[in-house]
């Protein structure tokens, strides 16, 4: 490997474990520092970490300069676009019983509003098993 990038990986893992006590820095590949000139260009996908680094921007160039023998200036949080890929889980939907069917759509047929009731009518077929409708 190259010396010059050698140092350079050692210095970003460097500044990242400094940073872990100021920051809640949970997953670390998260967060990307450089040194440029006097600043360090704190970079990260996360909108958290980004906000909480900018309030901490004063301390963190402290803690920097004591601990790493750095002599910053100043620190610039730059917030990168989202990851593209973004794990989610479904939404969790309950279902209705046969009964509660019933009671919705007796109550939909009972309200004045004919829009609002067969709104309700359908938000009822929505949220039933689709096993007790063929029944």
């Amino acid at each position: 490997m190259y010396p010059q990038l050698q140092e350079r990986l050692v210095e970003i893992d460097q500044i990242t474990a400094s940073l872990q006590p100021l920051l809640p820095i949970s997953e670390p590949h998260r967060i990307w520092p450089i040194i440029q000139r006097n600043t360090l260009l704190l970079m990260t996908d996360d909108v958290v970490l980004a906000t909480q680094a900018r309030f901490l921007r004063k301390k963190i160039c402290k803690t920097l300069n004591l601990t790493l023998h750095l002599n910053l200036s100043q620190v610039e949080i730059k917030l990168l676009s989202l990851p593209l890929y973004l794990p989610t889980r479904p939404p969790k939907r309950a279902k209705a019983s046969l009964q509660t069917l019933t009671i919705m759509k007796s109550i939909a047929s009972d309200i004045p509003d004919k829009d609002l009731g067969m709104a309700l009518g359908r938000l009822a077929e929505a949220i039933t098993e689709p096993t007790l409708l063929q029944a």
